[in-house]
């Protein structure tokens, strides 16, 4: 038979196995399947271009290689773990009624241009044009798609709700493309639509779902998993929750109450607010500049440590204060039209203070609204609650939003009701961020040894090792394995040298169990079975063992 044929790319080796190598064919049963072997063989060295401990681990392991800024190509043992979340996803919402189906990549720019997304989505909307010129796009998401396919069939109101969805690749035009798949321009999505005749529907669908994302946590490993408040942002609709998992790599801040359930994005998030009391001096109306402005509302702050911001949305003038420390965020002041402070005449703006100078107001003003973004350590802005806030970094993984009849309306998705009218459709999406999650898994269950991936969802739950002398022993028992419950579920480590070298091999690639056939297979015919990382060993004389003590465990 023939002998795997090997391709050089650099310093590495990646093999190509098309039927049994003569080693193995002398070794295994003659005409067996050709055994699944590491591809690539996994880097020694941390990359370079590496941001992030996990992302160093994908990349070292041998689950994916970067094409081009954002975008990778998935490699043999990472498209296994993304096959393997996707399974889990798709279980979970198979079981709530949902149905799968793909949708176009490529989605017309017209469809975009009638619910106003073409221009709000900005540049990370990837536009083109074919040879007849007409306009088109890379979804990033298939709000528009879904409704106008849902739309074409006519629905009354017997045939809804109904559920969707599909997991396939999207693109945004990120900026600043890092940390490998946690922030790709590709990714692979898990995108459901709903589609209900009243809002009541939408929200016991979008209860149902959030139980299923819990579920989905649950059998991957994610026991930490916070169900935030957040914006709907160019989603629109009335309500949306994110699913953060805390860690320090986060790109998102999570504010949660140690009281209470209270939780939320810190860009929509609130600090409790102070009664403003009354103003010290008296400012002339007539001396509107900043330095007189900010003079008198930091009258007990030091120089520099207030800032201010002028803006003007739907000719209300907003004069905003804060202090220097403070981040802002677009939720609470963001696409406002920024106007010269000289501008605003203070007996009509409304005044917007930082919550740690809302004691201090502009003369005229009854009242003070503070802005919201809370710091580690504030009290909690609940009813009655005497929590304080923690602030910390998560990763976002999932969102859901109630859309209402956004879509619906611009695209003439409607129903029959049960009077003949046609009323528009409500609507839900509800999104998992599969290559996320794997990026995710990767960073809080990584160690600077390897991933350390919940069994659900390892490339091979076990991995052979022999030594040299040992590897036609390994081949017939790689053999034997997939007559057991292990199949396709075993890898073999077919490199040449020590056993040290090939046990940080499978640690760093994450197999949960080694399997080694070394010393007592040659003393007692027995297979030393270990959980991967560890000294903790049984042996075992059969195939059938092996399998049932990893199964079992």
């Amino acid at each position: 038979s023939l002998a795997p044929a090997t391709i050089h790319r650099g310093t590495l080796s990646l093999y190509s196995v098309v039927h049994l190598s003569t080693a193995a064919a002398r070794l295994g049963a003659a005409g067996s399947a050709a055994p699944a072997i590491l591809f690539p063989p996994p880097l020694r060295e941390k990359p370079r271009d590496a941001s992030s401990q996990g992302h160093a681990l994908l990349l070292r392991a041998g689950l994916m290689r970067q094409a081009a800024r954002g975008i990778y190509s998935v490699l043999p043992l990472g498209q296994r773990v993304l096959e393997k979340i996707s399974r889990i996803v798709c279980e979970e919402m198979d079981a709530l009624g949902a149905q799968k189906l793909s949708l176009p990549l490529v989605t017309p720019g017209a469809l975009w241009q009638r619910t106003n997304r073409w221009s709000a989505m900005g540049p990370e909307l990837l536009k083109f044009q074919d040879r007849k010129k007409t306009d088109f796009v890379l979804a990033p998401t298939h709000e528009e798609a879904i409704t106008e396919l849902v739309a074409s069939f006519s629905l009354t109101h017997k045939q809804l709700p109904v559920l969707l969805y599909q997991v396939d690749r999207k693109f945004r035009d990120e900026a600043r493309a890092k940390s490998g798949m946690m922030r790709g321009r590709e990714f692979w999505m898990k995108d459901m639509y709903s589609f209900h005749t009243t809002e009541d529907s939408v929200r016991e669908t979008y209860e149902r779902v959030c139980a299923a994302y819990r579920a989905v946590f649950a059998r991957l490993g994610l026991d930490n998993v916070i169900m935030a408040q957040s914006d709907n942002g160019s989603m629109g609709g009335s309500v949306s929750h994110e699913f953060l998992v805390p860690a320090e790599v986060g790109e998102d801040k999570v504010v949660t109450c140690s009281a209470c359930s209270y939780s939320a994005n810190i860009e929509l998030a609130h600090a409790k607010q102070s009664s403003p009391l009354a103003c010290r001096e008296e400012v002339p109306h007539d001396r509107r500049y900043r330095d007189v402005i900010v003079q008198h509302v930091a009258q007990a702050v030091k120089p520099g440590h207030v800032r201010i911001a002028v803006r003007r949305v739907d000719g209300v003038e907003t004069l905003l204060l804060y202090s220097a420390n403070r981040t802002l965020h677009h939720v609470h002041f963001g696409g406002l039209e920024e106007i010269p402070l000289h501008e605003v005449s203070l007996d009509t703006a409304e005044v917007v203070l930082d919550s740690n100078l809302s004691e201090y107001r502009l003369p005229g003003q009854s009242s003070v609204r503070t802005i919201t973004a809370p710091q580690h350590g504030d009290a909690c802005s609940c009813e009655g609650c005497t929590g304080t806030v923690t602030v910390q970094n998560a990763i976002e993984i999932g969102n859901t939003f109630m859309l209402g009849d956004m879509y619906s309306k611009a695209l003439d998705a409607v129903y029959v009701d049960d009077t003949g009218a046609k009323r528009p459709m409500q609507m839900g999406c509800y999104g998992l961020g599969v290559s996320r999650l794997l990026a995710c898994l990767a960073e809080v269950k990584g160690t600077s040894k390897g991933i350390g991936w919940p069994v659900a969802v390892a490339p091979y739950k076990a991995c052979i090792v022999a030594a040299d002398r040992h590897s036609a022993e390994a081949a017939q028992l790689y053999t034997a394995l997939q007559n057991t419950s292990l199949k396709n579920e075993v890898v073999l480590h077919t490199g040449l040298g020590g056993m040290g070298p090939k046990f940080r091999d499978v640690e760093l690639v994450g197999c949960p169990w080694t399997i080694v056939v070394g010393e007592r297979f040659a003393e007692e015919q027995l297979f030393e079975v270990q959980r991967t990382g560890t000294k903790n060993a049984v042996y075992l004389a059969s195939a059938n063992l092996i399998a049932d003590q990893i199964e079992q465990s």
